[in-house]
């Protein structure tokens, strides 16, 4: 049902994202709305993009469960990360990602951004979209 391309130069490393998912047969897809890293009291590990990241994935995760999937049917994500420092924000996030994901991740991009959401949720870091492929 889903595959995945990858141009030579994304095979000869195996934790890089693949290019393009491809989707054949009867599924529904679902586009999942920006998700951050709030735990269940709604608490965010402040100043840790690692930590929001991981956080962020496991609701992702809850999501898709509910919705009849797992991680294992996305096809796409776009992760936000705040990064007005020296990239370390945008690492951090990206070696969680890796580590939630392994070598099963779906086409992925990364972007440093300025900030997330309202005014009021400064101290959010990670935001992540996603888009998944269900069976039908």
């Amino acid at each position: 049902m889903i595959s995945y391309y990858r141009t030579p130069a994304r095979t000869l490393e195996r934790l890089l994202p693949p290019d393009a998912a491809i989707v054949d047969g009867s599924s529904r897809t679902v586009w999942l709305s920006g998700v951050w890293g709030w735990d269940e009291d709604e608490v965010l590990r402040v100043g840790d993009s690692g930590g929001q990241t991981r956080l962020a994935m496991r609701n992702l995760e809850s999501i898709l469960v509910e919705l009849g999937g797992s991680l294992g049917n996305l096809v796409r994500t776009v992760i936000y990360v705040v990064s007005l420092d020296d990239g370390t924000n945008l690492d951090h996030a990206w070696e969680a990602y890796v580590e939630v994901l392994g070598e099963n991740q779906p086409t992925t991009t990364i972007v440093g951004v300025t900030r997330l959401g309202r005014s009021d949720t400064l101290e959010a870091l990670v935001e992540i979209e996603a888009t998944a492929v269900l069976p039908a």
